[in-house]
């Protein structure tokens, strides 16, 4: 009987992470009762009045060792001299064993609300996560161009921190996926509401544009794109998820 993994992921006060079984309908009768869920971990600190958003774990990818990396937010504005905090909210990457053991964690961002959404394996062993960032300082120096900007990170094998980059304009955007390209870069997918910097001379079709990017290896984009409708302030345009197609280009959907 053959039994598939599955990897949820969810958001409480903490991050939630549950590894679980799958069967015919005629094997959980014949079970005697046993549980699906081989595990179930729990991710984050203990909240209080200082804390701005819940701890989170958003997006998660099962590695060929068995481990599972998962990409998400951690608060730090509840537990501010936790090691490794860098500002109000960080981007999150953790990797847990097969059983749901936290082998280690990282975060990323500066002084202000910094998050990841999606993570991928590239093909050298490390990692790459995308997300949201307002900082201008800490691991994003220098690189904000706007309100909100998209944040793409890469990390090697260890989740050490290679690269950050922000990308977007001077209004409000954002990253929500990210999948391994056949050449080796990336795609990320979110959405955008700039017209100028990393969007200069892109058409705008609304208030919001599902937007997708291609970046190199080294997180230079290569070109980018706004989907989307008009008419309307209230129309608002996003790509949740994308993938790489077997003929080398992509498939993007959203909302």
């Amino acid at each position: 009987m053959k039994k598939i993994k599955k990897i949820l992921t969810g958001t409480l006060s903490c991050g939630l992470a549950a590894s679980m079984t799958v069967t015919p309908v005629f094997a959980q009768e014949n079970s005697e009762g046993a549980s699906l869920t081989k595990w179930c971990a729990v991710y984050g600190e203990a909240g209080g009045t200082s804390s701005v958003s819940p701890d989170s774990l958003n997006d998660g990818v099962m590695l060929l060792d068995n481990t599972i990396l998962m990409a998400g937010t951690f608060d730090g504005s509840k537990t501010p001299d936790k090691e490794g905090v860098k500002g109000k909210t960080d981007g999150a990457l953790v990797l847990y064993d097969d059983q749901g053991n936290m082998i280690w964690e990282k975060l990323t961002g500066g002084s202000k609300a910094d998050s990841f959404n999606g993570a991928a394996q590239p093909g050298d062993g490390g990692f790459i996560a995308v997300g949201n960032t307002q900082s201008v300082d800490g691991d994003l120096e220098g690189q904000g161009k706007g309100a909100q900007d998209g944040l793409a990170a890469l990390f090697d094998g260890d989740g050490n921190l290679k690269k950050a980059v922000a990308l977007g304009g001077s209004n409000k955007d954002g990253f929500n996926d990210v999948f391994v390209a056949q050449d080796g870069g990336f795609v990320a997918v979110g959405y955008t509401h700039s017209t100028d910097g990393d969007l200069a001379g892109k058409t705008q079709h609304g208030a919001r544009d599902a937007w997708i990017v291609k970046l190199d290896s080294n997180l230079n984009i290569e070109w980018s794109d706004t989907f989307g409708g008009s008419g309307s302030t209230l129309i608002l345009d996003e790509f949740t998820k994308g993938l790489t197609c077997h003929d080398g280009g992509f498939l993007a959907m959203g909302y």
